[in-house]
């Protein structure tokens, strides 16, 4: 093929490229390096195509060989760099972007992606500095704005955040992402129905932007409006955070119909607080559904626990790597689509405990525990640190002193996560730890059994405490999970339980104050009883 026939070609796949007819201009490339092979650019946009399927490793090794052929074309290491930052090599496609930006420095589109992989690696200073100069080259840009109102937010820096979405819904009137995100930060402010209105602006907008309905359905069950914030939650399933949680079972998926003489496999799906909560909902489905069996698949490390489940007669097995472990079953759902299936969207009340601890467990604790001739008070103050929100839940230890210098306590720890020796200002207020001869929450259960109160922040441990039917406080952030709606210091879900909620963001030393004060009530009230 000639020279100005290789050009020809290249100008054609070009144009097919541009116009989205990706196999057409892949065709041509092809046969452009079958006769050139050391064509730079076709082996650069085989590269962007492969890219653009979602094909990102075909996509590296491409662009890796454009560069061998062209070590000084930009726009290869900038495509090259958003190749490594798809497969999630995110210190690789930094390095390739400030290699692009050596050779063309002002290009936005570079400094924005960038950004993007900074942040992606938790570096947010450089990322906001990177999405500062992309709007500098560009400053109309709707999503470079966009782009700096999420680094923003990530870095703790919540009211430039805002600004940037608004900036960026002023220059795209409609643009349901940056609503959507403006619509968290309102709601991260406690502007509760200021954010509803910028899911329900989003929704209008792209009616089938899972994002929007998922944060939607959040804010309205915190919000108490069940019925319909349990529907918009099942979008969920459409969401990429949850979508690989989705099981895939040959069965058909249950939706509340009747289920006589069926059996159904009920599935956890998230957290350890969130089946201990839910699995409240299993009875009904015998009762009130007629069915035959019900089958909890779990977390294993809840499977002992979780077999002692009172008056419910159903079968529990630990999740394994294949679903080919499952007994028979008929039907199937996700453990929190229970309340939309039942249609008993309110939260279910529960008057006695429903979960026990096992005797022979409990009994074990009690003797290493020794007299009860103290106050004996549980005590955890972080959640699992890989929580997309653990640090507005969990409490830095040393923020509790107050809490252990209550006199006449003998507190003990139940942290689990992370594992590790306790502080030192722990050890030295006489804070027992075993921790380490826990070994699922059947054993966490008797040791809490063994208490006379626990205080914990908004981790499993809550929800085991509350199942349990103990005395439990607990330590809310400013705006909590939606479980725990708004505005009252008791719950719907465990009768026995007691919150504890930050009146400004942030703030626990206000809220420690106020449960000192209490712990000091309640060992008066604990030591008046037991001198009778």
């Amino acid at each position: 093929m000639p020279t100005a026939s290789i050009q020809r070609a290249f100008e054609l796949a070009l144009q097919h490229h541009h116009a989205g007819r990706l196999m057409d201009a892949e065709a041509l490339y092809r046969e452009i390096l079958a006769v050139q092979p050391d064509h730079a650019d076709a082996r650069q946009f085989l590269g962007v195509i492969a890219h653009q399927l979602g094909r990102h490793d075909l996509a590296v090794e491409w662009l890796q060989q454009a560069i061998v052929l062209s070590p000084n074309n930009p726009g290869a290491y900038s495509n090259l760099g958003e190749a490594y930052r798809m497969t999630g090599r995110m210190d690789e496609a930094i390095a390739s972007y400030r290699r692009a930006l050596r050779l063309q420095p002002d290009c936005p589109e570079t400094y924005s992606n960038l950004g993007l992989a900074l942040a992606g690696r938790g570096w947010f200073a450089e990322a906001i500095a990177a999405h500062r100069r992309a709007i500098e080259l560009r400053p109309d840009d709707a999503v470079s704005h966009y782009n700096l109102g999420n680094a923003l937010k990530d870095g703790e820096l919540p009211e430039e955040a805002m600004a940037a979405y608004h900036r960026a819904l002023a220059l795209k009137p409609e643009f349901p992402e940056a609503c959507s995100n403006l619509g968290n930060m309102y709601k991260d402010y406690g502007q509760i129905e200021e954010a509803v209105a910028c899911y329900r602006r989003a929704i209008a907008w792209c009616p089938d932007f899972a994002d929007a309905h998922l944060n939607l359905g959040i804010v309205l069950l915190l919000l108490g409006r069940y019925e319909e914030g349990w529907h918009e939650y099942e979008w969920r399933w459409r969401t990429s955070a949850h979508a690989h949680l989705r099981r895939n079972l040959l069965a058909p998926a249950w939706n509340g119909q009747p289920a006589t003489g069926r059996t159904i496999l009920v599935h956890a799906e998230q957290g350890f607080g969130d089946t201990l909560l839910f699995v409240r909902y299993l009875p009904f489905i015998r009762s009130h559904l007629c069915a035959a069996r019900v089958i909890l698949e779990c977390q294993p490390a809840l499977v002992p626990l979780l077999k002692q489940l009172h008056d419910v007669e159903i079968d529990v097995v630990a999740r394994g790597a294949s679903n080919e472990t499952l007994p028979p079953f008929d039907l199937h759902l996700p453990l929190l689509d229970l309340p939309a299936a039942l249609q008993r969207f309110a939260p279910v009340n529960m008057s006695a405990p429903y979960l026990q601890a096992q005797a022979g467990v409990r009994t074990q604790w009690r003797e290493r525990l020794g007299s009860r001739g103290e106050l004996r008070v549980g005590l955890a103050w972080s959640g699992n640190p890989l929580y997309y929100d653990d640090r507005r839940r969990s409490i830095a230890p040393g923020k509790l002193a107050s809490v252990l210098r209550v006199p006449g306590i003998r507190f003990v720890s139940l942290q689990v996560e992370p594992r590790g020796p306790l502080p030192a200002a722990f050890t030295a207020a006489g804070v027992l730890d075993f921790t380490a001869d826990i070994a699922n929450f059947s054993d966490s259960a008797a040791l809490m059994a063994e208490m006379n109160l626990i205080i914990t922040v908004d981790t499993a441990t809550a929800h085991l405490a509350g199942a349990l039917g103990r005395p439990v406080w607990v330590l809310l952030p400013f705006v909590p999970d939606w479980r725990w709606g708004l505005g009252r210091d008791d719950t719907p879900w465990y009768p026995t339980m007691r919150l504890f909620r930050q009146t400004t963001a942030g703030d626990w030393e206000e809220v420690l104050e106020r449960v000192t004060a209490a712990l000091r009530g309640r060992w008066d009230e604990w030591h008046t009883a037991n001198d009778e």
